[in-house]
């Protein structure tokens, strides 16, 4: 039988709770930051140093396709492996948040055992719809979960700050439409939120979510 939910998360249930918040947040951000991050920063300079180029720009990744098309496989891979990670990374957080709405009283050990066995569980649920449909709510209409999480390869998505201000300097009404266009971004985030946990935990495609929203 399933433990019994409570109608909200309330102060007195984050409280009670604050050690699993703190542990979910920073073994996340241990793995990513001593263990990942190295990780790819040593394979990406690995394939790159085969190529004869230091680093990879729009200088030379046409050159470096038609010199070492093995090798840009290889960095299309890595690429993909870094958008799955942050794909588990988001879902982790969000496994763990939603097991904290339980009244069931579990250990540390317990909590972490649990959340991790269901994130395995929602990476073999992932489809190619439900991956983009959370990139695009996190990368677009929902920034701040970027910063806050420092999500790797999503926290890279930003516009240049020369070019805001060129644009704000030079095209104030262009200013005004990006404006607009960021309120309507932030209302739409506010509606789709209700349809992320139906998306990631009852294995709904999220066309069918963006429909009841």
């Amino acid at each position: 039988m399933k433990p019994e939910k409570p109608k909200n998360l309330g102060f007195k249930q984050i409280y009670f709770n604050l050690d699993k918040i703190l542990f979910l947040f920073f073994l996340t951000f241990m793995m990513i930051e001593f263990v990942w991050l190295p990780s790819n920063s040593w394979i990406a300079g690995l394939l790159l140093r085969q190529t004869g180029y230091l680093f990879l720009s729009y200088n030379n990744i046409f050159a470096i396709i038609k010199g070492s098309p093995f090798i840009s496989l290889a960095l299309f891979i890595l690429v993909i492996v870094n958008l799955l990670i942050a794909y588990y990374q988001i879902g982790l957080l969000f496994i763990g948040a939603r097991h904290l709405l339980y009244h069931e009283k579990r250990t540390l050990l317990e909590y972490s055992r649990k959340v991790f066995r269901q994130s395995f569980l929602f990476m073999k649920q992932a489809t190619l719809s439900k991956i983009a449909f959370i990139f695009f709510y996190v990368m677009m209409l929902f920034p701040l979960i970027r910063k806050i999480l420092k999500i790797y390869y999503l926290n890279k998505i930003v516009i240049p700050d020369f070019i805001v201000d060129y644009v704000e300097d030079k095209y104030w009404l262009v200013g005004i439409v990006v404006t607009i266009l960021a309120l309507l971004l932030f209302y739409i985030s506010v509606r789709f939120m209700f349809a992320l946990p139906q998306l990631l935990f009852e294995k709904k495609q999220s066309k069918k979510q963006s429909d009841t929203v």
